[in-house]
């Protein structure tokens, strides 16, 4: 049975759920699944290839740039680590168990934001057991360039890498790993899944739409999927926050550490209960024009100007082309963190 879900919405507030085209099931959570107990169907025995005798195989489509037999650490049991590159320029890491230790599946983890360097999400869930402390062989890759998670300037006037990012990256990488995990293990993979969030949900929906045979079962966490239309969310930001690409962001870091404490002031305690948390950003009555706003054409870290005001709006309302809404603008939250607004709206002015 082939399972395929959508956890979530990229912008959204709440969670919703929805069927890809490779769907015969939504599944509202995997990982139950993955911990599930060892198939008791034995696959047919294949001539297998040990840890380090696989840099000495003529692999076709790619080649292994590093193979390492590791001692247990950081809680992982004792693997086999194998990095590699796919044409033009995919790299992965792939973590194999011990031959004794294999559950016989697969699982292969989503990149965040523009990825860039080797992720594997798969290995990154806090309070679980990781993949390999259950027996499974796991993947990650940078999806064909290297840079900064929250740059994009490398797909400048590149189809090919974009086109690796979009969807090609993670179908090969997976391909790749197959390939390598049955030769290593003497024996066919009886399930593989695909475990993403954010960016890495949308690869998840991308590989059900374009490679349903890839993946047994997929789990698709707010996925970023709408991936032009983002883009446009993006620049918009970078437009508004950036009017002069040398000059400081319009919203500068006490401006928006007074926009959401302002925001949770108002609308905190609306769920019953004050901890710096909003269960329902939807239901918070804030306006931007209800920040305090700054006299005598000046700044300061408790009071918004006219300018930085506008620009807030606009974010909250998100981008419109010719007077039409073409993507969602973001949820009441994360103004003032780092990992939020910090990376995502304020950025850099190269950031695209």
């Amino acid at each position: 049975m082939r399972l395929s879900g959508t956890l979530g919405s990229y912008g959204g507030g709440g969670m919703s759920f929805s069927p890809t085209k490779a769907t015969g099931l939504v599944m509202t959570a995997l990982l139950p699944l993955l911990g599930a107990a060892p198939v008791e169907t034995t696959p047919p025995a294949l001539e297998s290839i040990a840890c380090a005798d696989l840099m000495a195989v003529e692999w076709g489509g790619f080649t292994l740039d590093n193979v390492e037999l590791r001692d247990a650490r950081a809680g992982d049991p004792a693997h086999c680590l194998v990095q590699g590159t796919v044409p033009s320029n995919i790299r992965f890491e792939l973590l194999l168990p011990l031959r004794a230790d294999w559950n016989g599946r697969f699982v292969m983890g989503g990149g965040g934001g523009y990825v860039g360097s080797i992720q594997n999400q798969a290995t990154t869930g806090s309070g679980v057991e990781s993949p390999l402390q259950r027996g499974f062989a796991t993947v990650g890759t940078d999806t064909g360039h290297q840079a900064s998670g929250i740059r994009a300037n490398w797909a400048l006037g590149r189809d090919d890498l974009e086109i690796d990012f979009a969807h090609r990256a993670v179908h090969v990488t997976a391909e790749t790993a197959k390939t390598i995990i049955r030769l290593h293990y003497g024996s066919d993979i009886a399930y593989s899944y695909f475990i993403g969030c954010s960016r890495g949900g949308g690869q998840g929906t991308m590989e059900s739409q374009r490679y349903p045979d890839d993946f047994d079962g997929i789990v698709s966490g707010a996925p970023a999927r709408d991936w032009a239309r983002i883009g446009v969310q993006f620049t918009q930001s970078q437009l508004l926050l950036y009017p002069n690409p040398s000059a400081p962001p319009v919203l500068d870091a006490d401006v928006r550490t007074l926009l959401e404490r302002t925001i949770l002031e108002r609308c905190d305690d609306i769920d019953g209960v004050t901890d710096g948390v909003m269960g329902d950003p939807r239901q918070c009555p804030f306006q931007p024009e209800d920040l305090p706003r700054c006299t005598g054409g000046g700044n300061g870290s408790d009071c918004a100007t006219d300018a930085q005001i506008a620009a807030i709006r606009a974010i909250y309302d998100g981008p419109t082309v010719n007077g039409e809404h073409v993507y969602s603008g973001l949820p009441f939250g994360g103004e003032a963190a780092l990992a939020g607004w910090g990376q995502w709206v304020v950025g850099a002015p190269n950031m695209l």
